[in-house]
């Protein structure tokens, strides 16, 4: 009788939580940027909470006033009960989905697509007496890239970096033998994270 191979390779704890290398640059830097925007979404989604237990909604302050060129479109959003939901509970699930490194590419396609949404509702009016296109004024008022546009472009590279497979919970659902046994799961977990 001869003894059969595991489909799957056994790894250290080390190994499950930090990938190749503990002392891996690259890594540690994607941990600070993750766990540094994850809470800046954790924090944005709570005052939105605390916002919406004193009897307000959170939307209701920020897209009332919008006066950019999409102004119509997301004042029409505000108060919606859909809208405020996935505002604030999608802000929360991308806060927590990066601070701790679960389900990274699900909270970097998420993020991104918040970011973007946000990016357009703050583009700023043009007055009417500016003569050239919105564009030009955009680019003379340097408003065309702002922090939303920033957030998205290291969501994307979230998106394709991984970052919760080095010191985050992706890494170690990964490489635990419980998924590994199991090829829908590790399927799943490379994707999603």
């Amino acid at each position: 009788m001869g003894a059969t191979a595991n489909a799957y390779e056994r790894k250290t704890w080390k190994e499950s939580l930090f990938g190749g290398s503990l002392k891996s640059g690259r890594g540690w830097s994607l941990v600070a940027l993750r766990v540094a925007l994850g809470f800046m979404f954790l924090y944005g989604g709570y005052e939105k909470i605390i916002t919406e237990l004193g009897g307000n909604m959170a939307t209701k302050g920020f897209l009332a006033h919008v006066a950019g060129p999409l102004a119509g479109v997301f004042t029409s959003m505000s108060g919606n009960p859909a809208v405020e939901y996935l505002l604030v509970y999608g802000e929360l699930l991308v806060g927590l989905s990066l601070v701790l490194g679960v389900v990274t590419r699900v909270g970097g396609v998420s993020g991104f697509l918040i970011s973007i949404l946000l990016y357009l509702s703050t583009l700023p009016a043009m007055p009417a007496t500016y003569t050239g296109g919105y564009l030009n004024y955009l680019l003379t008022h340097n408003a065309l890239i702002n922090e939303y546009i920033i957030f998205a472009l290291v969501f994307v590279a979230f998106v394709f970096l991984v970052p919760g497979r080095f010191f985050g919970i992706d890494g170690i659902l990964q490489n635990s033998g419980f998924v590994q046994r199991r090829p829908i799961l590790a399927r799943l977990s490379k994707v999603l994270g």
